[in-house]
């Protein structure tokens, strides 16, 4: 019931087409600070529900997401860690301020990878995007920052990475040999972790594919990622090709 009531209540809450800064409004702030300043487990579906919508309520109201939700977000001091950021994983996006306000709870969460589950490679998706974009370097992180978080991920997780390089590759379109050269060259040179010990077929066949999606770039990429090559069923790649 607590997770109906709350959904219905943010959905009332957009009905009003709040703006940025408006700050909630007192009647909706009670009750949202009465879910986040409980430890209560009836509560818990509440605050999952809350952090769904994380940006949103941080553009509206930043002062006070960053007082009653952002600390449910902190792996070290709160029992609900795990449900809030499968929650904001279910549809992250980049959202560099809120990114800077959870800057190290965010790093952190690489260490979480296995216990997220299937929200485990939405977390990597979105953390290889944030590394990516430029901005991220003018927003408090770092490369050091990203290549810790990289690296501390498990194989698995460097799988979802090498996926989520491959689908902006392809997403750039005509602009692929660009974003290679901009983006791509840079992460792996920089971030992307240099020990050989966590290499898997998923890895040598998206690494393949990357070399194949930069098109006039072939003979570039191939030379950056040729490490991480290892034997493979050809076929698999001759078909998604």
């Amino acid at each position: 019931p607590i997770s109906h009531i709350t959904r219905a209540l943010i959905n009332a809450w957009y009905l009003r087409q709040p703006n940025d800064s408006d700050g909630l409004p007192d009647d909706l702030k009670s009750f949202f600070t009465r879910l986040c300043g409980s430890e209560k487990a009836q509560y818990r579906h509440g605050r999952l529900i809350l952090s769904t919508h994380l940006i949103s309520l941080f553009r509206v109201d930043r002062q006070w997401t960053e007082e009653y939700l952002l600390p449910s977000f902190k792996w070290d001091m709160s029992s609900n860690a795990k449900a809030v950021w499968m929650g904001f994983l279910w549809s992250p996006r980049i959202y560099w301020p809120l990114m800077a306000a959870f800057k190290d709870d965010f790093i952190k969460t690489s260490d979480r990878y296995e216990i997220l589950g299937e929200c485990g490679r939405q977390y990597v998706a979105l953390l290889t995007y944030a590394a990516l974009d430029p901005i991220g370097t003018d927003n408090e992180y770092t490369e050091a920052d990203f290549r810790s978080a990289i690296e501390a991920l498990p194989i698995k997780g460097l799988e979802d990475s090498v996926r989520a390089l491959l689908n902006a590759l392809e997403g750039a379109g005509e602009q692929r040999e660009q974003y290679w050269q901009n983006r791509i060259q840079p992460f792996l040179h920089k971030i992307w972790p240099k020990s050989l010990e966590k290499m898997s077929t998923p890895i040598a066949e998206n690494m393949a594919r990357l070399a194949i999606a930069a098109d006039n770039k072939f003979p570039e990429v191939l030379e950056v990622v040729f490490h991480w090559l290892q034997p493979f069923d050809p076929h698999h790649i001759l078909y998604l090709l």
